[in-house]
């Protein structure tokens, strides 16, 4: 597998700081999927790293601090209250 770390930005809202990762059968794989991402998609995740171990991609996710976290539920708890209205 090919692991690949993202970290979402700033033009995520709520989610910046948030760490992510997906993995892929191949390198060559990858980027063809990433190739394929929209614009907007690439503006609100960055790679962080790519093609580490699955425990240093673990480790990386971890790694998410408390408070990025806790502002990403906050803005899914907003959208689900702005959904129930």
């Amino acid at each position: 597998m090919y692991n690949v770390v993202f970290v979402y930005t700033a033009k995520a809202g709520g989610y910046e700081g948030v760490v992510t990762r997906i993995s892929w059968p191949t390198k060559e794989d990858f980027q063809k999927d990433f190739a394929e991402w929209s614009q907007e998609i690439k503006e609100k995740q960055r790679v962080l790293e790519e093609g580490v171990s699955q425990e240093r991609a673990i480790e990386l996710v971890e790694q998410t601090p408390k408070a990025c976290r806790t502002a990403a539920t906050f803005q899914e708890l907003g959208k689900f209250i702005e959904a129930l209205n």
